[in-house]
């Protein structure tokens, strides 16, 4: 799972990314009584898992934004135009 670092951009949208695809082995792992119970106190809950999914697109649209203009050479009216389309 990708962890979040407070001064890389985006990061905080991968890790929500790599969190979905991975609901089903941490669910998995939260009914395991085998599982440390502080482990699985950090497993989201159902109600919490929809609200990662309706989350996550959300994220992910600006980190498609923010790639795109990830680079020295981007001027103002290129921001403008990518925006209002």
């Amino acid at each position: 799972m990708i962890t979040p670092v407070e001064t890389r951009w985006n990061s905080k949208a991968m890790m929500l990314e790599s969190m979905i695809q991975l609901e089903l082995p941490l669910k998995a792992m939260k009914a395991d009584d085998a599982c440390d119970p502080e482990i699985k106190e950090c497993i989201p809950d159902d109600e919490q898992w929809d609200l990662l999914k309706e989350i996550s697109p959300i994220l992910q649209e600006f980190k498609k934004t923010t790639e795109k203009f990830e680079t020295d050479g981007v001027v103002i009216h290129e921001v403008i135009k990518f925006k209002l389309n």
